[in-house]
């Protein structure tokens, strides 16, 4: 789920959702790729992970590595900083969900300034995701037993 303040486009082609703030402060994005092609005794994870936001963010710094919460997982979560090729400094929290047949990539990207209030976004979005079962049914795990 997206914050209300969010316009919400997607792209059927790219596999993906984006939400842009009202304000252009920033972006959230949820985007699907195919599962890892590992090599022999390769392993989805951090290692893995920091070469490939090498490739894709322009040379960026990997500033902090944790660990979200999502699907019963602890995806990877990485914060990175990066310049566009407009020189301008962008920053950006990355979470990769992996699963038998798709990786979910989860993030946030946003001017540095702002970027740790847009974070709580990333972590709702994060949260918020469901996976339904093999019937189609969607399960959800009620944080209550009052609703």
């Amino acid at each position: 789920m997206l914050p209300e303040s969010y316009r919400v486009r997607s792209s059927t082609a790219q596999k993906r959702v984006v939400g842009y703030h009202t304000d252009g402060s920033c972006s959230l994005t949820v985007a699907f790729w195919p599962s890892a092609k590992l090599k022999e005794g390769q392993k989805f994870d951090h290692d893995f992970l920091r070469w490939w936001i090498k490739q894709q963010s322009n040379g960026g710094n990997i500033a902090a590595e944790t660990w979200g919460i999502c699907f019963s997982r602890r995806p990877p979560t990485f914060d990175v900083r990066w310049t566009t090729k407009a020189g301008l400094n962008q920053s950006t929290r990355i979470s990769f969900i992996s699963l038998p047949d798709a990786i979910i990539e989860v993030s946030v990207m946003s001017n540095p300034e702002p970027f740790e209030s847009h974070c709580f976004a990333h972590a709702d979005l994060l949260g918020s995701l469901r996976m339904s079962g093999a019937d189609g049914k969607l399960e959800i795990t009620p944080l209550s037993d009052k609703y």
